[in-house]
């Protein structure tokens, strides 16, 4: 499973190019508390800066555009200021999906589990060409824990990639 944590991001106008993004404060993240090991390629990243568990599963993976300026659409109405990782998962969802559809397309194969490339590719000399590096920001878990962005991988945006806004 990818854990989606969310971000706030801002656009060079209505449907523009990314500008920037900060952590979202009402973003999710910390380790988990369900107590599950932390997995073999989560593993390397967490050190002292990003306040990550070394021993247990950190989340999230990833983030997406999370804040309130979101809209709900239903039976020909709509209404706005709604926000959450409830809207940041889906993007996601939506993403891999046309991953995936242009990768069969190409006769390829479906992308499969994706967190262990994910974090390979966060470590790797390409970081800063796949992902924008929210280094700003902070957020409120919900559990009394607040955690910052940092470089790298943090608890509040994971790693955050470049093609999310779809």
């Amino acid at each position: 499973m990818v854990a989606v944590g969310g971000t706030d991001l801002t656009t060079n106008g209505t449907g523009g190019a990314w500008q920037s993004e900060t952590a979202w404060a009402d973003s999710s993240g910390g380790p988990a508390d369900d107590g599950f090991t932390i997995p073999s390629w989560q593993a390397g990243v967490a050190n002292s800066t990003n306040q990550a568990s070394t021993s247990v599963r950190n989340v999230p993976d990833v983030a997406a555009e999370g804040n309130t300026d979101n809209f709900l659409c239903d039976q020909g109405s709509c209404t706005g200021d709604y926000g959450g990782t409830s809207f940041a998962a889906p993007r996601w969802t939506g993403f891999l999906a046309l991953v995936n559809q242009q990768s069969a397309a190409n006769g390829g194969s479906s992308l499969g589990f994706i967190n262990p490339a994910v974090y390979s590719t966060g470590e790797s000399a390409n970081y800063n060409n796949v992902f924008h590096d929210i280094t700003s920001g902070n957020n409120n878990n919900g559990k009394g824990q607040s955690y910052n962005a940092v470089v790298g991988y943090d608890l509040v945006t994971g790693w955050e990639a470049r093609t999310v806004r779809i």
